[in-house]
């Protein structure tokens, strides 16, 4: 990513690929909702969020790591919170929007030789 005088950007946005796995995985998934295959979609949310609360750490976005870490509460396949009906339908779609919205706002400094995040 460049800046516009030319330079490299001291941003990246490395949460922006989980964030739009998981939201398409919660999405296109939300039909399993009752379907004993929902625990892969857990599986895969949960661990997507944790990636995502990491960069969020990383960057020192607290408000987005405490977001992203509910969603991972929410969507864990070993200690389920028992949710059902329209409320956890309504909750899939609802966890997509946030995903998106913090892959897209979460922005982690780089480094000084360019290659990850500060931290």
């Amino acid at each position: 990513m460049r800046t516009r005088d030319g330079g490299r950007a001291n941003f990246t946005r490395p949460g922006l690929a989980p964030a739009l796995i998981g939201a398409a995985v919660l999405t296109f998934c939300a039909s399993f909702v009752n379907d004993a295959g929902f625990f892969a979609v857990r599986l895969g949310v949960t661990v997507l969020a944790l990636i995502i609360l990491v960069f969020a750490a990383q960057g020192g976005r607290w408000i987005a790591a405490t977001v992203v870490a509910a969603i991972a509460v929410l969507w864990n396949p070993v200690l389920v919170i028992p949710l059902t009906g329209p409320l956890w339908m309504a909750l899939q779609f609802v966890g997509s929007a946030v995903l998106v919205a913090v892959g897209i706002l979460l922005r982690v400094p780089v480094r000084e030789d360019g290659r990850g995040s500060a931290g």
